[in-house]
């Protein structure tokens, strides 16, 4: 029987902490003093005290909901949009996560676990080419890059979950 064992890990988080002035937006939404008590307790017994994103909290009650205007009151991005912009914040935090193990060889996996949003193999083949460029390796991901001939288990496996 194989024994499986986790020698490092790194972990990164999006720059900005942005709960407060999430709650704060999502309050001027609400049309009813009702409908902002139900969202107030709710947020209160999610017992969230920090929410991380890539995107610069805006000004309260600002059109611009964030600091770059990326959501905007009345004019939200669709799904592709957001996905996109995810894909590439995925992408810098799996590069700043996989520095932090102070290793440039034997990473075997890299698991990504968010509620912000998914993406396909597409983060993959990004995070590889980029982890390639900066440790001088061949790109690790065996679902991303042609295979290689060596049976030796130390690509790494990128799975976003």
């Amino acid at each position: 029987m194989t024994t499986a064992h986790i020698n490092r890990i790194g972990t990164a988080v999006p720059p900005h902490d942005v709960h407060e002035a999430f709650v704060v937006f999502a309050r001027t939404l609400l049309a009813d003093d009702r409908s902002r008590y139900v969202f107030d307790r709710m947020a209160e017994r999610a017992e969230i005290s920090h929410r991380y994103s890539f995107l610069r909290p805006g000004e309260p009650g600002a059109v611009k909901v964030d600091a770059d205007g990326f959501y905007r009151r009345g004019a939200f991005p669709g799904t592709g949009t957001r996905m996109a912009r995810y894909e590439t914040d995925a992408v810098e935090l799996a590069m700043q996560a996989t520095a932090r193990l102070g290793v440039a060889e034997g990473i075997t996996h890299l698991v990504v676990a968010s509620c912000t949003g998914l993406t396909a193999s597409g983060s993959a083949a990004r995070w590889n080419a980029r982890w390639s460029a900066s440790w001088g390796a061949t790109p690790p991901c065996p679902r991303c890059a042609p295979p290689t001939i060596s049976s030796a288990p130390t690509q790494p496996r990128v799975c976003w979950w």
